[in-house]
């Protein structure tokens, strides 16, 4: 059998959801005209493609098709696009290898990021700036808006400078090195954020139970991600941190090298920030110990804080309520609440993030739509004034709501008038005469009953009527 289970592992089925799969044409560093003119022509007729599919060209793809990005993670633009030409529906449909992708690659990166992250424009004049302080947000959350949240969460993406490799073409050994430089840092925080960290590979699965439950053990399978390369060698290197009351945690290796993340219960966003700031204030000066370099964190100039997708650039914030619109939910569905959101440079997201619907529980994630243009307090600011709209819009959507037949009283329709429903009663009489069964009630009521009583209550204190 061990001999069997070797030579099965030979030829095993690769896994779209987690092991990288070159597109046919780019695994030969072609350009794959036949799959991207389709994608051409549905832009031709107004339909929507990703952004990457919008601005390729073949003339783009012969610039750069013999080169690497220059960095550690020797990119190249086949491996950039793998994921738009596999899956045709992603929003960017492309990703980085290194922080020198972004400038090597410029002609097909530059328009990506632009159109993405719209206002935004690729110079020295909108360099991007970091702003954690909570002081500068100015927008409240309404007490209406307060009353519909259930959770307040904001997270941040960051990867490691030179020499740690980014993830999509890093190998299992510089994830272990991500990981095991992590232990490090956090032994030098402060009780309020000490804890532990879980190793993928290594924990129980008493843990992995307990992390599941608590909502913050990541997955590792994605079929756009998986293209990028970021679940490659998987689970080597990954892990959670979680400090004692699980406030604030850290992805390390999902994608980027960590997610820094601060998840309050309620709406104290401005609390979520401040210690959210304070986290990562602590992890950069704990790294800058652990390594020596004093700037630890791989920047650009231009786009800030630099990520595996483009999507995250400039802030790598991402600030979201979890809330609660059953109302509007049921009036605009997903969709229209996203177009809502949309307007105010928001998105809304199903129960469980990206790609996902909502659950039983009618709740949304709200979060701000861009990363990069705009810094962390402004993007916070726009998050709070799209929470204040959608609590608005839900309470006005409760003064013109449908009954719920399974939750509210709906009188039928005589009874509400205090008459008799002769009809229905009589109709029911007729199955009880043909032998069929009836309710108790409709067996023995009848119009002089009903008459005899329609005009009296119970004479108790619940008032109770025929």
């Amino acid at each position: 059998l061990g001999q069997l289970e070797s030579e099965a592992g030979d030829s095993k089925e690769p896994d779209p959801a987690q092991d990288l799969i070159m597109e046919e044409d780019l695994a030969k560093n072609q350009y794959p005209a036949a799959k991207i003119g389709a994608e051409k022509e549905k832009l031709a007729a107004g339909k929507k493609v990703s952004h990457m599919m919008e601005f390729i060209t073949p003339e783009m793809f012969e610039k750069y098709k013999n080169m690497d990005s220059g960095g550690a993670g020797k990119w190249t633009i086949a491996r950039a696009i793998n994921t738009g030409v596999q899956h045709p529906l992603s929003i960017m449909g492309i990703h980085v290898g290194d922080p020198e992708s972004y400038d090597t690659f410029i002609d097909i990166f530059k328009p990506c990021v632009e159109k993405y992250h719209t206002g935004f424009t690729w110079d020295e004049a909108h360099a991007h700036r970091t702003d954690l302080d909570v002081d500068h947000v100015k927008e409240d959350l309404t007490e209406v808006a307060k009353g519909m949240i259930v959770s307040s969460r904001i997270r941040v993406a960051r990867n490691l400078a030179a020499p740690f490799v980014m993830n999509p073409n890093g190998t299992g050994e510089t994830r272990k090195a991500v990981l095991d430089m992590v232990r490090k840092c956090v032994e030098k925080f402060p009780p309020e954020l000490a804890g532990k960290v879980y190793a993928h590979a290594e924990m129980t699965p008493e843990e992995e139970k307990k992390l599941i439950d608590d909502h913050i053990l990541f997955k590792g399978r994605d079929i756009r991600q998986a293209a990028s390369g970021y679940h490659m060698y998987w689970p080597e290197g990954r892990g959670v941190f979680c400090n004692e009351d699980k406030t604030f945690n850290m992805w390390i290796n999902e994608g980027d090298h960590l997610r820094i993340m601060c998840l309050f219960q309620g709406g104290d966003i401005k609390g979520v920030l401040r210690k959210l700031a304070k986290g990562i204030q602590t992890m950069e000066s704990a790294i800058t110990e652990v390594t020596g370099n004093a700037s630890p964190i791989a920047m650009h100039p231009i786009l800030g804080v630099v990520t595996c997708c483009p999507t995250n650039l400039g802030t790598g914030c991402r600030a979201s309520v979890m809330m609660e619109l059953p109302r509007l939910l049921k009036k605009l569905g997903l969709h229209g609440i996203d177009e809502v959101c949309a307007k105010n440079h928001c998105q809304a997201r199903g129960s469980t993030g990206e790609f996902s619907e909502v659950t039983e529980s009618a709740c949304i994630d709200v979060s701000n739509r861009y990363r990069l243009g705009y810094s962390e307090a402004e993007l916070i600011g726009q998050m709070i004034r799209t929470a204040n709209l959608l609590g608005q819009l839900e309470s006005e959507a409760g003064d013109s709501k449908e009954p719920d037949p399974a939750q509210d009283l709906i009188m039928e329709e005589d009874l509400a008038k205090n008459q008799y429903p002769a009809a229905k009663i009589g109709a029911e009489k007729e199955k009880l005469a043909a032998g069929k069964k009836v309710s108790h009630m409709m067996e023995f009521i009848t119009p002089e009953m009903f008459e005899k009583y329609k005009n009296m209550d119970s004479g108790g204190a619940g008032k109770w009527t025929i």
